[in-house]
C-alpha cells in the first residue's frame, strides 16, 4: 500500500487550504482582529475562536466511545542525507474518529514537525496511494479527519528537543483495530 513510491515525496509548508482534504490546520497564536468565528468570552477578558475544526465520532451507536486526551512527548526523528530526508516506515489511520495534535514547545520553531498523509484508496487494485507531506511550525495544530492515513508524529526541529503534543481522539476501550490500523510503509520524504 505504501511501499512502491518511486521518488521521494517533497514536503511543502502547510496552509489551511492545501491541507483541507485531510483535515484542519489551526494556528494557535493567531488572533484575527475581524473574524466571523471570534467571540468575546470570560466577561471580556478573552477572545474565543469558535468552530476551528471538528473531532468527529463515527463509532457505531452500540459501542461506548470516549473522547480521550493524551500527551505524546516526541523525540526528534532521525533524518538522513544531510538532515533533509525522512524514511517513513509506518502509516496509520483511525477509522472512526478524527484526531487533533496540539504542539507545545518553549519557543517558536519554524520547522517543528512533519505530517505525512494519504486519503483512503477506494481503488482496490494494486494502485499506490497518493501521499503528501507538510511541514508545520510550532504554532500550528493539526486535526486529521477520520480514516485519513498518516505517519506517526515526526519531530524534525533542528534543536532535537522533545516536542510535546496534546492529543484528543475518540476511542473504545480495548478497541484494537477499531481505534487504530497500522501498516508498514517504505518511502522517503524530502524536507
Amino acid at each position: 500500500m505504501f511501499t512502491n513510491q518511486k521518488l521521494p515525496i517533497k514536503a511543502q509548508r502547510v496552509t489551511p487550504e492545501n491541507f483541507k482534504k485531510y483535515g484542519y490546520v489551526i494556528k494557535t497564536n493567531n488572533i484575527p482582529k475581524q473574524a466571523k468565528n471570534n467571540v468575546e468570552a470570560n466577561q471580556g477578558t478573552a477572545i474565543k475562536q469558535e468552530h476551528l475544526g471538528v473531532i468527529a465520532n463515527t463509532f457505531s451507536s452500540d459501542l461506548t466511545s470516549t473522547l480521550n486526551i493524551h500527551i505524546f512527548n516526541c523525540k526528534a526523528r532521525e533524518l538522513i542525507i544531510n538532515d533533509t530526508r525522512f524514511h517513513c516506515k509506518v502509516m496509520e489511520k483511525h477509522p472512526y474518529s478524527s484526531q487533533v495534535f496540539i504542539p507545545k514547545t518553549f519557543q517558536y520553531v519554524e520547522e517543528c514537525y512533519l505530517v505525512i498523509v494519504s486519503l483512503e484508496n477506494d481503488n482496490k487494485e494494486d494502485e499506490e496511494n497518493v501521499v503528501e507531506a507538510f511541514i508545520f511550525d510550532s504554532e500550528s495544530s493539526v486535526i486529521y479527519n477520520n480514516n485519513v492515513w498518516h505517519s506517526p508524529m515526526c519531530n524534525i526541529q533542528p534543536s532535537k528537543e522533545i516536542v510535546s503534543f496534546i492529543v484528543s481522539i475518540n476511542e473504545v476501550e480495548n478497541g484494537g483495530l477499531l481505534n487504530c490500523v497500522e501498516v508498514e510503509s517504505d518511502f522517503y520524504v524530502d524536507l
